[in-house]
């Protein structure tokens, strides 16, 4: 199989920060499992040209001149850093399905919905589009095979691209259409958690705030730092694991 991982990290100050805090990480997994590594810093379709948009071009990652080549292209948030002891991510999806993580369950479905409300309610956000779910599909990372997926992600970009102009959402406007595309056409399987395992999640949730970020990190593949949740803690990490 030929894999690629690719991060999209676009604006000077962005990709600086993604190249000192996760791109080694990123370079050494991809290394280990002979996967080819690829970063855009640049808009893949510009036919929106607006920060919200930004993320939209993870699902423009299948539709290139070099996508063809690869069997499977996992696509990965520039502010995930990977465990070098982490296992080939495309192993884990089944059939023709786009592999992705279910955030509702980090820590649980249950503790979730007490603090952020329910999966329903999230995806209500976005006007027009409802679906009755308990899942969150978190498009931090996402596991497509683009001889199957291209002409569908190119459907759903075109589709709601044009909508983050005006969407008081920003980037999670990207993730809840996403979600709801993936969903309600069965288009995804469930990947192990473990592979984008959300730190701020586990941080900030009482029944697993004691848990330290060393112990997160130990336990977990890819911990993503969304929110920009203790990037300052990263630098330790590439010390310690890394060099």
């Amino acid at each position: 199989m030929k894999v690629l991982l690719v991060v999209i990290a676009i604006t000077k100050g962005y990709l600086d920060t993604y190249t000192n805090l996760f791109r080694k990480s990123h370079e050494l997994y991809a290394k280990k499992h002979n996967y080819d590594f690829r970063v855009i810093d640049y808009m893949l379709d510009s036919t929106v040209n607006h920060t919200s948009a930004f993320s939209f071009q993870k699902i423009q990652v299948c539709s290139h001149y070099w996508s063809a080549q690869y069997d499977y292209i996992v696509c990965i948030d520039a502010d995930i850093f990977i465990n070098p002891e982490s296992p080939p991510i495309h192993e884990y999806v089944t059939g023709d399905k786009i592999g992705i993580v279910d955030e509702m369950n980090q820590p649980s479905v249950t503790l979730r919905e007490q603090y952020d409300g329910t999966a329903i309610d999230y995806y209500k956000l976005v006007p027009g589009i409802e679906l009755n779910t308990r899942m969150i599909l978190n498009t931090g990372v996402m596991v497509f095979q683009p001889k199957l997926h291209s002409d569908f992600l190119i459907s759903v970009f075109n589709k709601y691209v044009r909508g983050c102009m005006t969407s008081n959402r920003g980037y999670h406007y990207e993730q809840t259409t996403v979600g709801y595309e993936l969903q309600s056409k069965d288009m995804f399987c469930l990947i192990p958690n473990k592979f984008n395992a959300l730190w701020g999640l586990s941080k900030y949730m009482k029944s697993t705030s004691h848990i330290s970020l060393e112990e997160f990190y130990r336990d977990n593949y890819f911990i993503h730092f969304a929110g920009c949740v203790d990037w300052f803690l990263v630098p330790v990490f590439l010390h310690k694991y890394l060099e």
